[in-house]
């Protein structure tokens, strides 16, 4: 006993939970459905939450209910916009900030952009609040304002309207860029036979 702590040793550190994993959005019809085991109260509360809006960013219209395991989603339809896109038809121009939708440009403010890019490097993995944060305020001497979340979430909306690909939200935590796979780095070159060389393109 250590003052009003009683220290034990040899306890098994518990295994990390695995968050971030993707729900099957690509691969589900209008009537599929698919149940998140979770336990009642707060937890179900917060999976209600991450499933509407994954959804949202995924284009889609969904329906929840509880049941004795969890919560059940069904998907009720693809909405036309974002989650209608074609992926493949979509780019990156780094240099010049911004996106590439079906051959239509979308730039965006400086600090939309740089939370966009912190969210690319992760790769489909969870990015906290805080770490965006201070990605936004890197420069700032007196480290920005002295709340994130009305900065935060007004630049998350901004970049949401422009990018394509859908970005989850997991509740009081992060987010993750969903579907993005880094494209390889290229050599920044001059204009060659009118080819940009700094236009990067996702997933080639």
């Amino acid at each position: 006993m250590v003052g009003s702590f009683l220290v034990e040793k040899n306890v098994p550190v518990p295994p990390k939970r695995a968050l971030g994993r993707l729900y099957p959005w690509p691969e589900m019809q209008p009537g599929d459905s698919f149940e998140v085991p979770c336990k009642p109260g707060l937890e179900r509360v917060r999976v209600r939450s991450s499933l509407a809006g994954s959804a949202k960013n995924a284009g889609l219209r969904v329906r929840t209910r509880c049941t004795k395991r969890g919560v059940r989603v069904w998907l009720i339809e693809r909405l036309p916009g974002q989650g209608s896109v074609d992926l493949t038809k979509c780019a990156v121009d780094w240099e010049r900030r911004e996106f590439v939708v079906a051959g239509a440009r979308r730039r965006v403010q400086r600090q939309v952009w740089i939370i966009f890019a912190t969210l690319a490097r992760r790769g489909g993995r969870l990015v906290t609040r805080e770490r965006l944060f201070e990605a936004l305020y890197a420069d700032d001497p007196d480290g920005g304002p002295l709340t994130m979340d009305g900065t935060l979430n007004v630049r998350m909306h901004a970049l949401r309207r422009a990018c394509p690909w859908p970005i989850r939200t997991i509740w009081a935590t992060g987010f993750i860029l969903e579907g993005f796979r880094p494209p390889k780095p290229v050599v920044h070159a001059p204009l060659v036979a009118g080819i940009d060389r700094t236009r990067l393109i996702a997933g080639r």
